[in-house]
């Protein structure tokens, strides 16, 4: 099976962006309120921001999409890929064979599927090209003239008609499955044994053969998961005459989903030069495998969880079908001696009664969960494994293995490889007058899912032979264990959908920080790229601009309800020309506000010292400079500029501010004549370039980083605040009746005040 290659590939990218410029949620809104000098309290800004934040949002899609989405829901449908019994294959073959009493019957292959293309190519090479290697070929199965396409190397290329059970099985809108058995026919003659060769038969679960329709499994419906969103459906992008009818819906639920318009990523997508290669693009809402996340990780474990109660394999039968395998080696082993005993009187087993035949095991129990969207064939999903079991240990779970690494916190969670276990089983069979054996071995992947549930006990999630299958067209998948997505440096294509029950056992503010990172775009592609498309500059626009929109919804969950001298962010976005509740627009508000503000922190300054003179005017300055983002939100909030300084000059505060800048300036007068004693020895004639140098570098440590503002910017750089050594030790000095008189001459002195202030101010 390992060796039917596919022309099908499979990319996922995360909107968010990179893991690094994700934001901390509940540390962004607790720093926006801080510097937004909003009235409210901290505890209502965070039950604001999580009521009315994205995972709300989600929430709010979810509910349109069950309703109102032309796709509706997708079908999640857990059943089992149930091991396929020797006893079961061999009565229902029997009957219809009518084998002479020399003659047996030897199984190869048993296993159950839907349409798989490569099994009748196996069958056409082993005919036509019997001793070519196996990696000598691809196929490729052509639906618009159900005809398989195998290029076979040195050979040409050939199209043979698909076989009628493979076009019926096909059809995943059905749930169609056929039963895959290989076997050979083995005569037994005076002077050896003789078989037919390979013999592929298919059976068409459901169609009355008594024996081989107990292979069905029951199924359990595991709904409620979010949909997909399509961007682009064979090779033609949603927004073309050809979705006429369902553009309109569609453009809807990206717009319910992400918050902003489609068209520009349609538009991004289409001037790529590799456009001609995206079969399919949608809009996924989901958790990669491999993410870093934590609170992805987390979802992870409570979704496999969930499944381990349903699953139609366990640990034991995985056992159990490990010991069938053992004893099959055993019995082929002694089949063997026994037939090379056949043809030497002399060999203590010559003559003697043959032994069972030691048939092969067929396919371990497993458990498949399928998720497809009823009215979108393009997306289907399958989940399959062996088992999930969950046990209790004493310990870390970074030290499970007995390997040193940093140790979980109570409450962490963690994903990681574990080593694989090995299935191998063995046949002969005479060949060419030989008697000849050949062994087959199969991997199958373990990942292990921590919960350090105390600072001694934690909790470990094994997960055997999980695969993750994307079918691209039909039966044509892109197939992945769990344990190469592990391995991939990359977010990988290897989704679990996001499944709403699961979501919610999570909570709002952990929902709210998975809602951060859990919006894919999964690209479908008919050829394997070496070069990763998204990389190219202009997919990392549009990425960049998406990943605002999930990270800017923090402090009331709305970037638009933020704002500063100007008035709103929504309010100045409209006025600079930009479509309401445009994302880039919003950011550009935001931007100007913020430009604004500083320019009035230069105004203020000028305009105090003309009132109060040098001394009182530089220390009046300073203070509404830092103070600046709590001041202008006065005019935010209706209540007036003076009042918004005047909140900032009451004793609790001026001294507050004394403490802060004080020991800012210290620190920063510490370094800065460091550095002057430093460059006055070492470079003088430069010293007026290295101090920019210095500047620049100190800009960028108190600058933005990942994505939250710092508020010891304000605080750390006094300089920028006009803030001079004789303001300083002014200010420090004052006594509180300085502190009363200075306020007692902003009530004095306020229309010299306003009349002193810029034109551009008011």
């Amino acid at each position: 099976m390992g060796r039917w290659v596919t022309s099908v590939a499979s990319t996922a990218y995360n909107l968010a962006g990179d893991i690094e410029l994700r934001p901390n949620l509940m540390k962004s809104v607790v720093v926006a309120h801080t510097l937004s000098g909003k009235k409210n309290s901290i505890s209502e800004t965070i039950r604001n921001s999580l009521q009315n934040g994205n995972a709300q949002k989600q929430r709010r899609f979810f509910r349109w999409a069950k309703d109102n989405y032309d796709y509706g829901l997708p079908e999640g449908s857990l059943g089992g890929e149930i091991a396929v019994d020797d006893a079961v294959v061999r009565a229902g073959l029997l009957p219809s064979l009518s084998l002479a009493s020399n003659q047996h019957l030897i199984l190869d292959e048993a296993f159950i599927d839907d349409g798989e293309a490569g099994f009748w190519v196996e069958a056409w090479i082993e005919q036509n090209y019997p001793d070519i290697a196996v990696d000598d070929y691809i196929f490729s199965y052509d639906y618009s003239t159900n005809e398989i396409v195998i290029e076979v190397t040195g050979h040409g290329t050939h199209r043979v008609n698909a076989h009628a059970d493979l076009i019926w099985a096909s059809n995943r809108n059905y749930g169609r499955q056929l039963l895959y058995v290989t076997y050979r026919i083995v005569t037994e003659t005076a002077t050896g044994l003789s078989n037919t060769g390979t013999v592929y038969y298919t059976y068409r679960l459901g169609s009355g053969n008594v024996s081989f329709d107990t292979l069905i499994s029951a199924s359990t419906d595991i709904g409620e998961f979010y949909p997909a969103i399509p961007l682009r459906i064979d090779n033609v992008a949603v927004d073309d005459s050809n979705f006429s009818g369902d553009y309109a819906n569609i453009k809807k639920a990206y717009k319910k989903y992400m918050g902003s318009s489609i068209e520009p990523i349609l538009e991004t997508f289409e001037d790529h030069d590799d456009i001609g290669d995206m079969d399919h693009i949608f809009v996924v809402p989901g958790v990669a495998l491999n993410t870093s996340e934590a609170i992805a990780q987390e979802y992870l474990y409570k979704f496999f969880n969930m499944l381990k109660d349903d699953q139609l394999s366990s640990k034991a039968d995985f056992r159990a079908y490990e010991n069938r395998n053992y004893d099959q080696r055993k019995a082929n082993i002694t089949w063997r001696r026994w037939n090379e005993g056949l043809k030497n009187s002399h060999h203590p087993l010559h003559g003697t009664t043959e032994p069972a035949s030691p048939e092969v095991p067929g396919s371990p129990p497993l458990s498949a969960l399928t998720i497809k969207m009823a009215d979108m064939d393009e997306f289907n999903l399958k989940l399959s494994w062996a088992y999930i079991e969950e046990s209790l240990h004493a310990g870390n779970a970074r030290t499970y293995d007995g390997t040193t690494r940093s140790k979980l916190n109570p409450g962490q969670f963690w994903i990681t490889k574990g080593s694989p276990l090995n299935i191998s089983y063995s046949r002969s069979f005479w060949s060419g007058g030989e008697l000849r054996t050949e062994t087959q071995s199969v991997d199958y992947a373990r990942v292990y899912l921590f919960e350090q549930t105390g600072r001694l006990t934690y909790k470990k999630l094994e997960l055997c032979g999980l695969e993750h299958t994307n079918y691209v067209y039909g039966s044509h998948a892109v197939r992945m264990n769990a344990s190469d997505a592990l391995d991939e440096e990359e977010e990988s294509a290897f989704l679990i959908p996001l499944h709403q029950p699961t979501v919610k056992e999570l909570g709002l503010v952990k929902n709210n920080q998975l809602t951060t990172a859990n919006s894919y775009v999964l690209i479908n592609s008919a050829e394997h790229r070496k070069k990763k498309w998204y990389e190219t500059g202009a997919f990392k626009v549009i990425v960049f601009v998406i990943g605002i929109v999930l990270a800017v919804f923090t402090a009331g969950g709305s970037l638009a309800a933020a704002g500063g001298l100007l008035g709103v962010n929504a309010a100045v976005s409209l006025a600079l020309g930009f479509a309401v509740g445009s994302t880039i627009g919003l950011v550009v508000a935001a931007v100007v506000n913020q430009i604004a503000a500083m320019i009035i922190g230069a105004l203020v300054m000028s305009a105090a010292k003309g009132v109060f003179g040098e001394k009182a005017g530089a220390i009046i300055g300073a203070i509404v400079s830092i103070g600046l983002s709590a001041g202008i939100n006065g005019l935010n909030y209706g209540d007036g500029f003076m009042s918004g300084i005047n909140s900032l000059l009451s004793p609790e505060k001026l001294l507050a501010l004394t403490n802060a800048v004080g020991s800012a300036y210290t620190d920063w007068l510490a370094i800065d004549t460091a550095e002057i004693y430093e460059r006055i020895d070492e470079l003088e004639d430069t010293y007026e370039g290295k101090e920019e140098e210095l500047q620049k570098l100190a800009d960028s440590m108190l600058g933005m980083t990942n994505g939250e503002l710092d508020p010891i910017m304000f605080t750390n750089i006094p300089e920028s605040l006009g803030e001079n050594p004789e303001t300083f030790l002014a200010r420090t000095l004052m006594t509180p009746s300085d502190m009363l008189e200075i306020s007692n001459a902003l009530i004095e002195k306020m229309p010299e005040i306003t009349l002193d202030l810029d034109p551009a101010m008011v």
